[in-house]
């Protein structure tokens, strides 16, 4: 499974978009999940440990399995970038905002994509949208783990047309030449 999502990132990753080297030591990722006594998903804590803050290509997109009110009517999603360095940074601000049932792996145009760390969202991968943030946050489901949600990422199909709201008005001096 490793290959076929390193395989994917390859894909999906933006590389015009560089910054330094920024992957987080096994070290690091114990010591916060030994300060909060959660556990990271193996396989977020791989791409952590594999991977430096990386920019997701604007070209690409993922399905909601869940969808909200603000859920574009496409069903998909897009996400700027997964933390790496900062991620210990964002994720403690975040358990101590909102506890640590969830914590943030990336941004998403002022929104949060986060992974359950604790419970019955163990793992899995959700979106916050930052209209929800208030006292109850309301998460929705992207995928059951870090993999599938790496996987489910499609390029973005630009200019769709749907034919049935399309009208043709022919002019009448049309049918006069």
């Amino acid at each position: 499974m490793i290959k076929t999502v390193r395989k994917k990132l390859e894909e999906i990753l933006d590389k015009e978009i560089v910054t330094h080297d920024n992957r987080l030591s096994n070290e690091k990722i114990n010591a916060f999940e030994n300060k909060f006594q959660i556990k990271i998903p193996e396989e977020y804590r791989w791409f952590l440990v594999n991977y430096s803050e990386s920019y997701i290509n604007s070209d690409y997109q993922f399905p909601m399995i869940e969808k909200s009110m603000i859920t574009p009517k496409s069903g998909f999603e897009t996400i700027d970038f997964l933390y790496s360095s900062d991620f210990i940074e964002n994720a403690e601000q975040y358990i101590s905002n909102y506890g640590k049932e969830m914590i943030p792996i990336g941004e998403a145009s002022g929104d949060t994509v986060c992974i359950g760390v604790q419970g019955d969202g163990f793992g899995k991968i959700y979106y916050v949208y930052h209209e929800d943030e208030d006292e109850n946050l309301n998460y929705y489901l992207i995928a059951e783990s870090f993999d599938k949600f790496i996987l489910s990422f499609e390029k973005r199909v630009e200019n769709m047309i749907n034919l049935d709201e399309v009208e043709i008005e022919l002019d009448d001096d049309l049918w006069n030449d």
